[in-house]
Order: structure tokens, then sequence, then C-alpha cells
């Protein structure tokens, strides 16, 4: 078993069990802040756009990130997985 089944596992499981979504959640939610800081540091340095709202990079990053790595149909286009994620880039100017 990979560590990408068992996290898509625990996600899939997390509404049926509250301990199990607590931890989700507190993962996400550190993860989540780790990315804000990185996207605020970009900003400050003058690596990503100054407007760039950070909050919303970060929760669109752990969005879209959780959504491929969870076995449904669209993980399994590659297309559409590129798609995203070079949205992603064009918001950071990447």
């Amino acid at each position: 078993m990979t560590l990408s089944s068992v996290l898509a596992e625990l996600s899939l499981r997390a509404p049926r069990d509250d301990a199990i979504a607590a931890m989700v959640r507190n993962t996400d939610d550190i993860w989540h802040a780790n990315l804000r800081r990185l996207v605020e540091s970009g900003k400050e340095q003058g690596c990503l756009a100054a407007d760039l709202n950070a909050e919303a990079v970060s929760a669109s990053i752990v969005a879209a990130v959780k959504g491929i790595s969870l076995p449904t149909m669209a993980a399994l286009h590659a297309a559409r997985v590129d798609q995203v994620f070079g949205e992603l880039q064009q918001i950071l100017g990447l």
C-alpha cells in the first residue's frame, strides 16, 4: 500500500469517523498555513505578484493536490491534471 492510497482512504473515511476527520483537518490546516507563509514570503521577496491572495492561493493548491490524490475518474485524466496545475502556475506567475 502506498502513501497516496493511505491518504486517499483516510480522506474517504473522514466523513464517517470524527477522529479521522479531526486528524485530516489538522493536517490540512498545517499544510495550508505553511503554503500561505511560502506565498507571503514569495510576495515579500518579489518572486510572486504583490496583489496575490495568499489565503486563496494556498487553499487552491491544497484542494488541487488533494483532488488529484483521490481515486476519482477526474484524477485519471492526465490532461485535466496538467490543466489544473497549468492554471495554478499562471495564477502564481511562474
